[in-house]
């Protein structure tokens, strides 16, 4: 089987390393649709960095906080319609 795969990755890590690198999501766009579980989003504390990145950038974003695990193609179609 022959194929191609071309995926370049930046990983960027490190204490607040979120924040101080808010600069390289604005480079991505201007909107974006967050996708977690109803409690994910929570207990591991990232939003409130997230949030704060999205404001200080402009971006847009909407949290659709209502996926689980392996998810019907229903609630997938549901997540994006919220973008």
């Amino acid at each position: 089987m022959d194929f191609n795969f071309f995926m370049p990755v930046k990983v960027v890590s490190g204490n607040g390393a979120l924040i101080k690198n808010s600069a390289l999501l604005r480079a991505l766009g201007s909107r974006c649709l967050i996708v977690t579980t109803k409690t994910a989003y929570k207990t591991s504390g990232a939003m409130a960095d997230v949030e704060a990145c999205f404001k200080n950038e402009g971006i847009e974003f909407t949290l659709y906080n209502d996926i689980g695990q392996n998810p019907h193609i229903d609630k997938c179609y549901e997540a994006s319609l919220k973008a």
